[in-house]
């Protein structure tokens, strides 16, 4: 039973990392993203030397923030996701272990009713 305990804490710990190296894999490219694109637009904004040239900053500057707002949403939703794989693969750990658990008390059990008898 020890054996199969530490089987499964490694199963466990694995999926765990797993998860950590993916999550924070899509937030480190989302921030990458979004760093760049706001760079980008502020590369614009300091050669911007005309007053025309500072009415077109707004409308570029909202863009450049819902775009990075957007990637934050839809990074957070497929955290979310692999949030929720990450817990049902460590439930299935958990209910193997339990009818594992369950058999070899089902053994126990019949092996004493016999010594029993």
């Amino acid at each position: 039973m020890t054996k199969q305990f530490t089987d499964a804490a490694a199963q466990a710990n694995a999926i765990i990392f797993e998860n950590a190296e993916r999550v924070i894999g899509l937030q480190m490219k989302t921030l990458e993203a979004n760093l760049g694109a706001t760079a980008d637009f502020f590369s614009e904004a300091a050669e911007s030397r005309q007053p025309e040239d500072f009415k077109t900053l707004l409308p570029k500057a909202l863009q450049v923030a819902k775009d990075n707002a957007e990637r934050v949403y839809h990074t957070g939703q497929e955290v979310i996701g692999e949030s929720v794989k990450t817990q049902q693969a460590l439930g299935q750990i958990a209910s193997a272990q339990v009818q594992a658990a369950g058999e070899q008390v089902k053994q126990t059990a019949a092996k004493a009713s016999k010594a029993a008898k």
